[in-house]
Order: C-alpha cells, then structure tokens, then sequence
C-alpha cells in the first residue's frame, strides 16, 4: 500500500482479490490505503460493487470507507453503508455515528443530524466527548439552547464517574464559547463551574476572562490557517 501507482494497485487487487479478502487486518490496511491517499478508480470499484464479495470486511472497513464518505460530504453513501453494516449483522459504533454526524453537519443538513443522533442513542450507543461536542454545537447553531444544556449535564454528569467521559480542555472551552455567543451566560457560567471541578482552569477565573482567551486562542488559529493557505 505503499504504490503510488494506481493502475498496479489495481492490477494487484484484481489478481489478489480472495487472498485479500482472507483475513480483515490486511484488507483494512488496504481500504485505509485507498480512501486516505483518494485513489478514485478503486474507491469507484469498491462503491460499485466489489466490496460486498469480501467476507472478512469488518466494523473498522466500513468504519474507514464511512468517514472518508462523510468527509468528502457524500452522506448519502455513507448512511447506505451504515445500512449495509448493519445487514451484515455489524454493530455501528458511536465512531460510526460520529462520522455521519460530522457529514450532515458539513453539508448544513442538521435536521438529518439530529435524526441520526436520535438513531444512535436508540441503537444503545454511548455519546463521547467528542460526539457530545459535535451535536451540541449543531444545537446551539440552530438556537436550541435546552437541548443543548441538557446534553452538557449528561456529558458532566458521565465525566465524573471514574470510566465516564473523559472530557478535554479543548471541548470545554468550544462549548463554553458556543453558549456565550448565542447569549447564553447563565450556561456559559454553568460549563465554566465545572471546568474548575474538574481542575481545568483556577477558581478565580470569571467566565468573561476565559471567553476572551478561547477568542483570542481561535483568532491565531484562524490567522495561521489563513497564512498558510496564502504560501
């Protein structure tokens, strides 16, 4: 996997094909291959049809073709792989989910993101920090603060056991930032209370201070990002 060469890469998969297929470990190296590097004429192969006659793929191919999908923002593929997962009597994980989440989020079509959220949830799956992060951003963009802060409390509520959530300063201080943009301080002061329970900022800080800094943190970002585009 390590060609640049797409034509021998496929003269090999074609050859090789059974043998590829024999185990799952190798043929995910070879899918993870394929959809990181964007070699179209294979991928084409695989959405075609050529991925169904493998009998080993596992929860991590579709996991890796369903992310590649999503990012490229081809949604639709991905929900119909998750449907394919599923008939193999494949259990999506909320790695699976938050793959689609972040496609419909991308393509603006969050009343689907919020479908799929409630899919996964019924499906028994546990939020992380990371899913939690990323629906509750959807919530705060489309004005639903009540929602929003119910999913902040269930998030608080799991970091604090010993094999709960495990929360990063990163997304505490994204959520914090979401909640004073939309105007809502009293939450704001809420995600800022627990920041200090669990040790991520001192006490003494006030929740204008830290707003600040998350600005002034995502500013530098976005005007490194914006020079290095310029190179």
């Amino acid at each position: 996997c390590r060609w640049n060469d797409e034509e021998r890469a496929i003269s090999l998969f074609e050859t090789n094909e059974k043998d590829c297929a024999s185990t799952a470990a190798p043929f995910n190296a070879y899918i993870n291959w394929v959809f990181k590097f964007g070699k179209t004429k294979l991928i084409n192969r695989l959405m075609d049809g050529s991925f169904d006659r493998f009998s080993k793929h596992n929860d991590v191919t579709y996991n890796i073709m369903i992310d590649y999908l999503c990012k490229e923002g081809n949604v639709e593929a991905g929900k119909e792989l998750l449907q394919k997962m599923k008939a193999a009597n494949l259990k999506p994980s909320v790695v699976t989910y938050t793959s689609l989440l972040n496609g419909y989020e991308k393509t603006g079509r969050r009343s689907e993101m919020f479908a799929i959220f409630d899919e996964a949830i019924a499906a028994g799956i546990e939020p992380d920090n990371i899913m939690y992060s990323v629906i509750i951003s959807a919530f705060l963009r489309e004005g639903m603060t009540t929602k929003a802060l119910v999913l902040v409390d269930e998030m608080f509520a799991k970091n604090a056991l010993v094999d709960g959530c495990k929360l990063s300063v990163s997304t505490c201080r994204a959520l914090l930032s979401g909640f004073a943009k939309v105007g809502e301080m009293e939450a704001a002061e809420k995600v800022m209370e627990n920041m200090v329970r669990l040790n991520y900022i001192p006490e003494s800080s006030s929740v204008v201070e830290l707003i600040n800094e998350t600005c002034i943190s995502t500013n530098q970002s976005m005007e490194a990002d914006a020079a290095a585009k310029s190179r």
